[in-house]
């Protein structure tokens, strides 16, 4: 599915998206229904908006992102790996997952560089390399043409002038996991490495998993900017706001995305090697 597409559909699926069709569905049903008073009834109109209110205050409220959450950081083989773990792994090569960019940055001579959310990837991924010594594989190219250069060759720069630490494979083709999948395998395959390290989001490691095995590759997650929330704020957790709802929104996106990918699998058998999603 081209990216932009994707992209709709999401936010319309996803809060406030979601809210604003209902609302607007609700609003089409009451003109409908003012100029024939049969069709459709006035409880549906009702419903509708009762329905788009609770699911955004539902959405908002902290301890139903932490819940959110949750279901895809308490997994088993998404935790923090020590020291000894990641020396102990006997994998070949690291790989690094692009996640979006700071466009035209004034701080930076308005030249694109590393989103938030990359840079924590790009951080985690130059301390696993310290550590284990192995080769970095970087991976993401642009979501949209009028993108200024692939994300990869943005993260590529940040870890060796930033991080001092080198690249050796820069993956710039893909514009989503599941590319990000086909085209690493592609990479390290010619130089016979199947084994890896994958650094992303700890809430993006279950769908990254799916998408990386499904090419046959052996993976060792390695998360990084864990959001699971152990405290209990008490009445605080009950308060709605916007942080609560943009966490809620960002594993509502990795929820539909693990089912889309379970699906594809089920369908094809190999997502990342039939799939462009």
């Amino acid at each position: 599915m081209n990216p932009l597409v994707n992209r709709i559909v999401e936010r319309l699926l996803l809060p406030p998206g979601l809210l604003l069709l209902l609302l607007l569905g609700s609003l089409w049903l009451w003109r409908r229904q003012q100029r024939r008073p049969n069709l459709p009834s006035p409880r549906i109109v009702t419903l509708l908006l009762l329905l788009g209110l609770v699911f955004s205050f539902g959405l908002s409220l902290p301890i139903t992102s932490k819940w959110l959450v949750r279901q895809l950081e308490n997994q088993e083989e998404n935790r923090p790996l020590r020291r000894e773990e990641l020396l102990r792994t006997k994998a070949q090569a690291i790989v690094i997952l692009s996640s979006g960019r700071y466009a035209g940055a004034p701080d930076y001579d308005d030249r694109d560089t590393l989103a938030t959310g990359g840079l924590a990837r790009a951080r985690y991924g130059a301390r696993v390399h310290r550590i284990t010594g192995l080769p970095i594989l970087v991976s993401g190219g642009r979501v949209f043409p009028r993108d200024d250069g692939p994300e990869a060759a943005l993260m590529k720069r940040v870890l060796e002038e930033e991080f001092q630490v080198p690249v050796r494979w820069s993956e710039e083709e893909s514009r989503n996991t599941l590319e990000n999948a086909r085209f690493s395998a592609r990479i390290l395959r010619a130089e016979g490495i199947t084994r890896i390290l994958l650094v992303t989001h700890a809430m993006h490691i279950p769908r990254s998993l799916l998408a990386f095995r499904g090419t046959g590759m052996d993976v060792i997650p390695a998360p990084t900017l864990f959001q699971t929330d152990a405290d209990n704020a008490g009445i605080l957790d009950w308060i709605p706001n916007a942080g609560a709802l943009a966490t809620s929104n960002s594993a509502g996106h990795e929820l539909l995305g693990n089912l889309w990918y379970r699906w594809l699998q089920q369908l094809t058998g190999e997502i990342a090697t039939n799939s462009t999603q």
